[in-house]
């Protein structure tokens, strides 16, 4: 008797088969895995096979040939079955690659589609340093936790009113670290640290799990140093995934090297640090699974990437929030840029200060980006149905939508998120791009942004430049609106437009006219509007 778990990969259908004894045994692994749904869709297609299947389709799940999707199953079967044998064959040739020991799965280096399982122990969780081919990374990372551990390394800038850490120390752990080695801390990176460890070791029911996204480009990677530093700092342990092999564990004993799909013995409460593009592509990996660990894991906001392992782990997320003005210019004024050039940039194209340090520092042209920018609000207008419930599901795989719109917390609960346009440039540019779209397609546009949540924000913000845009207009005709009840009504055109203080002090009734100031004095108030003596605030 055996279970049989089947996936289609690139149209090669692999079977991996657990041998069992007895019927009863293949019953409760296969009621174990289904239970636990580590994988992300599962339907019992006999008494002793599973298969793999896409959510709300009929067909078996077809993937890219990728080693993460092998060594997902892998680690979903060995979780059940760890002392029991796995049979990895492929039907076509109907002949089995290898039989041992459950552990973890990695591709064979010519055949991505085949795999191969090799046996763990605990004699094999620690890797040696020459065993992993990285040369000085060992000693580099020693030298790190002589460095941090025990010690405060944030230097506080009195003279820019700010906290930043050299990351010279830090290269060997892989993530990308521009040429300056200075990691501007930001307040953001402050309230994540405090807000996880509230949650991880503060409160009745702690957390295993965090999951930290956001806006693309303001530093969510990056932030992975300033809690390591901290951590370190307060003698804490840490555990850092340095890539999809291997990951470093700092303790009070110093430093060790581990393989991702490994189980050594960690002390608990430690927190585990993972990043998307260090190889963790579909979550933390498998070692990081560990009651054990506290995870720790940046991506950027697209679900496909973390739904599974969030719902497993039970993770809660972290919205981390984009820059402001204020510490946008501090950042400029670190790095030595020019804050009159800069400025302008943010303005224009937003709150994420990656794309405009690279303008600015000519690795990237404005006219190429603003081009893409408006490729990108043509594409969303004109399939904006289809692409509606990526964005709701906060999948931004395609990296077009966060050209236009910005992923904000929503106020005080970072769990939840918001969607904004945050520039009058790219509310110009998408309102444009929509107003070439039909009628029924605009309508349907703006009942959909106004029907939820996360996209209210956005609509305001499109409706309110669109209103300001006709009342701008010298022979504009009169505004129809309409009540509850459906009576239609018609509003006044503004006699003349008016700008500046001094000229609105001036305007006496019965003159109906509308005022915008440039920068609005009061929070939530936009625009004025006096019609027949009656003044209303937008």
């Amino acid at each position: 008797m055996s279970l049989r778990l089947n996936c289609l990969i690139e149209g090669e259908d692999i079977v991996f088969q657990v041998p069992a004894v007895r019927d009863d045994e293949v019953s409760d692994l296969k009621e174990s895995i289904q239970n636990e749904r580590a994988l992300d869709s599962l339907k019992d297609v006999g008494p002793h096979t599973l298969e793999l299947w896409k959510p709300k389709d009929s067909n078996p799940i077809a993937a890219e040939p990728d080693a993460n999707l092998i060594e997902r199953i892998g680690h979903d079967l060995s979780k059940f079955a760890e002392h029991i044998h796995i049979i990895v064959k492929v039907p076509r040739t109907g002949e089995p690659l290898m039989l041992v020991n459950a552990a973890r799965l990695t591709a064979l280096p010519n055949h991505p589609l085949l795999a191969t399982i090799s046996p763990s122990s605990s004699q094999n969780s620690n890797l040696s340093h020459g065993s992993l081919d990285d040369g000085n990374v060992l000693a580099s990372l020693h030298e790190l936790h002589t460095h941090l551990w025990g010690k405060d390394r944030i230097d506080h800038r009195n003279e820019l009113a700010c906290s930043i850490l050299d990351l010279a120390p830090f290269d060997a752990l892989n993530l990308i670290i521009r040429p300056d080695n200075i990691l501007f801390i930001r307040n953001e990176y402050v309230l994540a640290y405090n807000h996880i460890l509230e949650r991880t070791l503060m409160t009745p029911t702690q957390s295993r799990a965090t999951l930290v996204t956001g806006q693309p480009g303001i530093g969510k990677s990056l932030s992975l140093f300033y809690v390591l530093a901290r951590r370190l700092h307060e003698r804490g342990s840490v555990a850092f995934q340095i890539d999809k092999r291997k990951y470093c564990l700092f303790d009070q004993n110093g430093v060790t090297l581990h393989s991702t799909t490994s189980y050594a013995r960690v002390p608990a409460g430690t927190w585990a640090l993972s990043d998307t593009d260090l190889g963790a592509r579909y979550g933390p990996c498998a070692a990081f699974w560990k009651p054990a660990f506290h995870v720790i894991h940046t991506s950027w906001p697209d679900s496909v990437h973390w739904k599974s392992w969030v719902k497993n782990l039970g993770a809660s997320k972290y919205i981390m929030d984009v820059w402001g003005p204020e510490e946008f210019q501090t950042l400029l004024a670190l790095k030595a840029l020019n804050i009159p050039q800069g400025n302008p940039l943010f303005e224009k194209f937003g709150t994420s200060p990656r794309i405009i340090i690279d303008i600015l520092t000519s690795n990237f042209n404005e006219d190429e980006y603003e081009n893409e920018v408006n490729t990108a609000a043509y594409k969303l207008a004109a399939e904006f149905s289809a692409v509606f419930l990526d964005l709701n599901d906060l999948n931004f795989a395609d990296k077009i939508s966060s050209k236009v719109f910005t992923v904000r917390p929503k106020k005080t609960r970072r769990g939840i998120y918001t969607l904004e346009i945050p520039t009058p440039f790219l509310s110009h540019t998408f309102g444009l791009a929509m107003s070439r779209q039909t009628a029924a397609q605009q309508h349907t546009f703006f009942r959909t942004l106004s029907s939820y949540p996360s996209f209210c924000s956005a609509a305001g913000w499109l409706f309110e430049h669109y209103a300001h845009n006709r009342l701008s207009e010298p022979k504009c005709e009169q505004l129809g609106a309409y009540t509850f009840d459906g009576t239609l009504h018609h509003i006044p055109v503004p006699a003349r437009m008016i700008a500046g203080s001094t000229a609105l002090k001036r305007i006496q009734p019965p003159y109906n006219f509308y005022w915008r100031p440039v920068q609005p004095n009061f929070k939530g108030v936009d625009a004025m509007k006096m019609v027949y003596g009656r003044y209303s605030t937008q």
